[in-house]
Order: structure tokens, then sequence, then C-alpha cells
């Protein structure tokens, strides 16, 4: 994660590595390239390498023209969208997996877990974990 130009990724890929990340626009935090260098770097590699986009962005209509510019094949959510959002976005661009990161902050996450699961997100096998990890926090506090 946290590529910063194409001849970073060559040599992370000239290493073995299978997928890059990409950081777009973000509130804060290290490694912001956005979306045009993005796209740069993804021209750059073979097509065999996976290419997450990280966007900070909650409406489908802003991250599919961030992804339709930069052209990465996976797109990392980073924070909280309405699960209908994935939707719109699974319907306008089918050939590239989301992945919705999830804060752990206490149980609402399971709730999202569920709901992003009921609108086609794939549930993670961790949720059990998850659920006893917050049971485990709670009894320490």
């Amino acid at each position: 994660c946290c590529t910063a130009n194409a001849e970073e990724a060559l040599l992370a890929r000239a290493a073995g590595a299978t997928a890059i990340g990409l950081v777009g626009e973000m509130p804060s935090g290290p490694g912001v390239i956005g979306v045009e260098a993005a796209a740069t770097i993804v021209r750059a590699l073979p097509s065999d390498i996976d290419t997450f986009f990280l966007t900070s962005k909650v409406r489908a209509d802003d991250i599919e023209t961030e992804l339709v510019r930069c052209g990465a094949n996976t797109v990392q959510v980073v924070q909280h969208i309405d699960p209908r959002e994935h939707e719109r976005l699974q319907a306008a661009l089918p050939h590239v997996r989301r992945v919705q990161v999830i804060h752990v902050e206490n149980e609402r996450a399971l709730e999202l877990v569920d709901a992003y699961a009921e609108r086609g997100c794939k549930a993670p096998i961790w949720r059990h974990w998850l659920r006893a990890r917050l049971v485990d926090q709670s009894a320490v506090c």
C-alpha cells in the first residue's frame, strides 16, 4: 500500500508483489497520491496484478468517477457508506472488486457487516471472531 510512483510499483512487482495499493484523496494519513498518479501507475503495470485504489468517497457516482479515471481493478472504501451505494457501484462497474473497510469501534460494526453482506458484499469469515473480541473488550473495561 501507499505506492508512490510507477517505478516503486514495478520494483514491488519484480519482488513478487501480486497487489499494489494506491491511495486516493484522504482526510488524513500518509501515502496520498491522488487519482491521476494512480492512473499512471496502473497503466505501467501488467494486467495480472491487483491494483487497489483506496478512496474516502462515500457516493457510488464519485467512486465510479475515480475508478474510471485511474483504471484500478479493486476499490477499497475506507469510510462507511450506505450499503445501497455498494449496489449502485456494483451495477455501474461489475468488473471492479469492492473491499469495504469496517472500523471496529463497537457492536455497530457487526450490524454493518450484516448490512453489507445483504447487499452482495462478501461477509468476512472473521465475523464470529469480531463478536468474541468485542465481548472480550467490553468485559475488560
